[in-house]
C-alpha cells in the first residue's frame, strides 16, 4: 500500500496533555475504592491455566475472516482478541481452525448486557466490561471451548475496583484454567497481587506517548519501564506481560521503525518478560492497515496487499520468540547489563530558571531540555504574596513525592512515590505582605506533574497567579526560582556494566545482555543490540562481541532447530539494529 510521510511528532498541547491527566486522576480515584485484600497469599495460588505457552499478542483483533486470521497465524502471534462489541463465536471457530488461543473482549455497550443481564460497573460513557452476571454467562456458553484462554476483565485499569475484584475471586473458584486479564494503564501490581489476580499486563508506550524524543531515549525509557516491571512483578510474585507500542504516533502517520520493534521484543525478554503484547496489530498504519476494507478479502493474497513493512519484521522475531518460549518460561532477569552511552549517571550541573506559575504536567516528557523524563528533583523558592485576608488552603497534585513551606512553616509533605494525588494545607497569611515560599518535588519514573493552587472563602480555587509570585523582596521578577537536577535512575542505580568479576566481562558497545536464570536449569543470556532509529532499515547488521566469566565452559545459540554449540565463554553475533539473540550458558558454577 501506498506510505505516508512521516511528519515530525511535535509536543502535545497543554489541552491535550491535561485531559489525559484528568482522565487519569478520575481513573485513579474511582479505583481506589477500598476492597477487602487476600494479605499473604500467592496470587498463582488457585490457577491451572489451560494456555502454557510464551504468549505473543496483539491488540486490536483481526476481523474475523480467514485471510485475516492466516495472516495474524503466519506472524507468529498465537494469541487474538474477539472483536469487540460482538459475540466471540466465529473468532473462537476461526482461532481453532487456525491453530490460535482467544481471549474474550468483555466490554459491551451499556443496555446490551452480554446474556440479558447486567450487574453494577465503573464508570464509563459508553460501555463496560462484562459484570458479574455477564461474566457468568460468558463462562457458563464458551468456558470450554478448546480455543479459549482468557477473558478480559478489564481495559485501561488502575488498581481493581471492587466489580473486578469480584469477577477475579469468581474466575479462580469456578474457571481456574481462563486468564483473568486485566490490561493497566495506571500501574498497580500490589493491587492484582492483593486480590489474586497473577498477570501483570502494564501498558509502556514511550515510542507512542514520547514519539517526539530520539530513537534512543524512546529505548532507554522503555528499558526503564520494563526495569520496573522487572522489579514490581518479582517483589509481587506476578507473571510480566508488557504491553509495547508499534503503532501510529497520531492519526495519518505511520510508525517505520523496524529497530524500535525488534528491540521492544528482545528488551522485554533481556528483562524477564512471560509474554509480550503489540499495540497494535489492526489499524493505525501498523503492522497490518486493512481495517474495514479487508473484512471482505477472501484470501491471504488479498489482504496481503494491506500488509506493512514491518509485518515481515514482527513475523521473523516472533518465530524466534516462539522457539524460545519453552527455555524462558518461568525465569527470572537476575541481572541486566549494559554497554553504551546510556544509561548515564546523572549530571552534576543543575539548571536553573524562573517559572511564572507551578502548573506542570509533564507526562512521559523531561522537565527541562537536556534532562531524563525520569529521577529529578526540583526546588522552588521565593515570595508569595496574599490576596485574601482569610486562611489561605494550599493544594498541590504531584506525581511524585512534594514538600511545601509557606512563611517557615511546612504545610504540606507526601515525600513519597504515588500517582497523581492532592495534598492541602492551611495558613493565615498578611494580606500584601511578602513572605518566603519554598517547593520542593521529585519525579521517580512513569508520569510526572506538578501543580499548585490556594483558595479562600473569599478566592476561589485558582493557579497561585504569576503576579503574587516573586523570585525576591524587591518584586522585580514575578514568578519562583526553579533549581533543576538530575538523580540516579533507576535503570543506572539497577543496571550492571561488564567487568573482571561479573558474568559478563566484556562486550561491545550499544549492548543489553540480560542474564535469566532458573532454578535447576542452566542460565540463558539474552543479547540485544541497542542501536535504534525512527526510520525503517535506516541502520546496518553489524557483528557484535560478548566475553563471558571463565566459569562459563560454553555457549549455545538457541534456534528453532535446538541451537548450536560454541566452545569456549566468548561469542560473535550479527544482529540488525534492535536484533538480539537468545544464548544458553554452560557454566562450572555462577
Amino acid at each position: 500500500m501506498a506510505k505516508m510521510k512521516r511528519r515530525s511528532a511535535g509536543p502535545r498541547s497543554a489541552a491535550g496533555r491535561v485531559t489525559l491527566w484528568a482522565i487519569g486522576i478520575a481513573a485513579l480515584c474511582f479505583a481506589t475504592s477500598p476492597v477487602h485484600a487476600e494479605s499473604g497469599r500467592d496470587p498463582h495460588e488457585g490457577w491451572n491455566f489451560k494456555f502454557k505457552d510464551f504468549v505473543i499478542a496483539a491488540w486490536s483483533p483481526p476481523a474475523t475472516t480467514d485471510a485475516e486470521y492466516r495472516l495474524y497465524k503466519d506472524a507468529g502471534f498465537n494469541v487474538v482478541m474477539t472483536p469487540r462489541n460482538q459475540f466471540p463465536d466465529e473468532a473462537l471457530a476461526l482461532a481453532e481452525k487456525y491453530g490460535l488461543a482467544v481471549m474474550i473482549d468483555t466490554y459491551t455497550p451499556h443496555g446490551r448486557p452480554w446474556g440479558g443481564v447486567e450487574g453494577d460497573y465503573f464508570p464509563h460513557p459508553a460501555h463496560h466490561p462484562a459484570t458479574f452476571p455477564e461474566l457468568k454467562w460468558l463462562v457458563e456458553r464458551y468456558g470450554d471451548h478448546p480455543a479459549l484462554a482468557g477473558i478480559l476483565l478489564g481495559d485501561d485499569i488502575g488498581p481493581l475496583p471492587p466489580q473486578l475484584v469480584k469477577n477475579t475471586r469468581w474466575m479462580r473458584e469456578h474457571a481456574p484454567h481462563l486468564i483473568p486479564w486485566v490490561c493497566q494503564c495506571i500501574y498497580s501490581p500490589e493491587s492484582l497481587a492483593e486480590h489474586g489476580n497473577p498477570i501483570y499486563n502494564p501498558q509502556f508506550y514511550p515510542t507512542l506517548f514520547a514519539a517526539d524524543l530520539p530513537a534512543w531515549e524512546q529505548a532507554e525509557l522503555y528499558c526503564s519501564l520494563l526495569d520496573s516491571l522487572r522489579e514490581s512483578a518479582g517483589q509481587h510474585n506476578l507473571t510480566p506481560w508488557p504491553f509495547f507500542n508499534v503503532s501510529a504516533i497520531e492519526r495519518g502517520e505511520l510508525f517505520e521503525s523496524d529497530s524500535l520493534l525488534r528491540f521492544q521484543v528482545y528488551a522485554s525478554l533481556a528483562y524477564g518478560a512471560q509474554g509480550i503484547w503489540y499495540f497494535t496489530y489492526r489499524g493505525c498504519g501498523s503492522l497490518f492497515d486493512g481495517k474495514e476494507v479487508c473484512a471482505a478479502c477472501g484470501s491471504s493474497e488479498e489482504a496481503s496487499a494491506y500488509i506493512e513493512p514491518n509485518w515481515f519484521a514482527a513475523k521473523e522475531v516472533n518465530h524466534r520468540v516462539a522457539a524460545w518460549g519453552p527455555e524462558l518460561l518461568g525465569r527470572k532477569a537476575a541481572k541486566v547489563y549494559h554497554s553504551g552511552p546510556w544509561p548515564a549517571p546523572p549530571a552534576e550541573d543543575a539548571v536553573v530558571r524562573t517559572d511564572k506559575t507551578l502548573f506542570f504536567n509533564w507526562e512521559l516528557g523531561p522537565p527541562v531540555p537536556a534532562m531524563p523524563a525520569d529521577d529529578f528533583e526540583v526546588t522552588w523558592t521565593g515570595y508569595i504574596r496574599s490576596k485574601s485576608f482569610d486562611e489561605v488552603t494550599f493544594t498541590t497534585v504531584s506525581n511524585d513525592g512534594v514538600r511545601l513551606w509557606v512563611d517557615g512553616k511546612k504545610i504540606i509533605d507526601n515525600w513519597t512515590d504515588h500517582f497523581a494525588v492532592e495534598d492541602t494545607g492551611k495558613i493565615q497569611l498578611p494580606l500584601a505582605k511578602m513572605v518566603p515560599i519554598r517547593v520542593e518535588y521529585y519525579e521517580k519514573d512513569s508520569l510526572a506533574a506538578l501543580i499548585l493552587y490556594w483558595s479562600s472563602p473569599t478566592l476561589p480555587r485558582e493557579i497561585v497567579p504569576s503576579d503574587c509570585l516573586f523570585t525576591d523582596t524587591d518584586g522585580g521578577e514575578t514568578g519562583l526560582r526553579g533549581e533543576y537536577r538530575a538523580l540516579p535512575s533507576r535503570l543506572w542505580r539497577n543496571s550492571l556494566r561488564p567487568g573482571r568479576d561479573e558474568l559478563v566481562v566484556k562486550m561491545s558497545n550499544d549492548l543489553l545482555v540480560g542474564i535469566l536464570t532458573k532454578p535447576g536449569e542452566a542460565p540463558l543470556a539474552m543479547v540485544v543490540d541497542k542501536r535504534v532509529d525512527t526510520r525503517f532499515r535506516a541502520l546496518d547488521h553489524r557483528t557484535v562481541k560478548v566475553r563471558f566469566a571463565d566459569a562459563v565452559q560454553s555457549l549455545t545459540m538457541l534456534d528453532e532447530h535446538g541451537g548450536q554449540r560454541i566452545d569456549g565463554h566468548t561469542i560473535r553475533l550479527t544482529l540488525p539494529a534492535g536484533g538480539g539473540q537468545l544464548l544458553r550458558l554452560d557454566t562450572k558454577a555462577i
